[in-house]
């Protein structure tokens, strides 16, 4: 039924002045939609401009956690050399001091 309605319209006379007062009105509702979609691309830049600045604030913590894990590390490494030293070991033909050589 709508394309016998706009197939009517079609074959209607529009006069010079309807037609002009038509176009005022499409170029109202063509602004109307520009306007829109041009609010919707800021509203969306604003939003990736938040998602930047949270990515590089979660690249900057991952980078800090990553130095204090490193910092971490060495200390333990501290640590446990302190607590645990490594027997000092003499050459490949020397033997093991035997513990029942002092009884």
């Amino acid at each position: 039924m709508e394309l016998e309605e706009v197939s009517k319209k079609k074959d209607r006379y529009i006069s010079p002045h309807e037609r002009r007062r038509t176009k005022k009105q499409e170029g109202g509702q063509i602004e109307e939609v520009l306007s829109l979609i041009l609010h919707k691309v800021k509203e969306h830049d604003r939003v990736l401009e938040e998602i930047k600045e949270n990515v590089l604030m979660l690249h900057q913590m991952t980078t800090s956690h990553s130095m204090f894990i490193q910092l971490l590390e060495s200390q333990m490494d501290q640590v446990l050399s302190c607590l645990y030293p490594e027997p000092e070991k003499g050459l490949p033909y020397e033997n093991e001091a035997n513990p029942t050589n002092g009884i």
